[in-house]
């Protein structure tokens, strides 16, 4: 299975929308504030912006700061940050475990002017693997999971699909 970024990100959000969004049902492109998110994303780092797609995952922006490649994951909102976090960690298992190369993260919050700075160590590691572990147990099975309300779902795009 090719999992990918935001797929980690569902995981901690909600994995109903995980299994949702990667079994075909997409409700984001009419999405409101999905739409705000990729706005966000374009307009940030405009100068020196590098996205970078490699195997399953896109990488918002790549610079160098210091002369090392840093890796940015660019957010509208620290609200989701422990997804926020685990997609970028992934991101920098990903890099290690399939090209080598052992970089910096950062998860940047523009409209915050707010930045985490990620490293990927062992515990970080472990964290991750066990995230791809709950992945493929909620895409193995034939229904997505049951709804489990919580105190962001009124601003999902999936809202009305789970809760109407």
């Amino acid at each position: 299975m090719n999992i990918t970024g935001t797929m980690v990100n569902y995981l901690v959000v909600c994995p109903r929308k995980l299994w949702l969004s990667a079994n075909g049902v997409g409700m984001e492109f009419k999405d409101e504030l999905v739409q705000l998110g990729k706005l966000v994303d374009k307009t940030s780092f405009r100068e020196g912006r590098r996205q970078v797609k490699l195997g399953s995952i896109v990488i918002d922006v790549v610079k160098r700061e210091g002369g090392e490649a840093v890796l940015f994951e660019i957010k509208k909102s620290s609200r989701l940050s422990v997804a926020s976090r685990l997609q970028t960690l992934y991101y920098l298992w990903y890099l290690k475990h399939n090209y080598g190369q052992t970089i910096e993260g950062v998860v940047s919050y523009p409209k915050e002017r707010r930045r985490e700075y990620l490293e990927l160590g062992s515990n970080e590691e472990k964290e991750v693997e066990e995230a791809i572990k709950k992945i493929s147990a909620v895409m193995s099975v034939p229904i997505p999971p049951a709804v489990e309300p919580k105190r962001y779902c009124k601003k999902c795009a999936y809202y009305e699909f789970c809760m109407v």
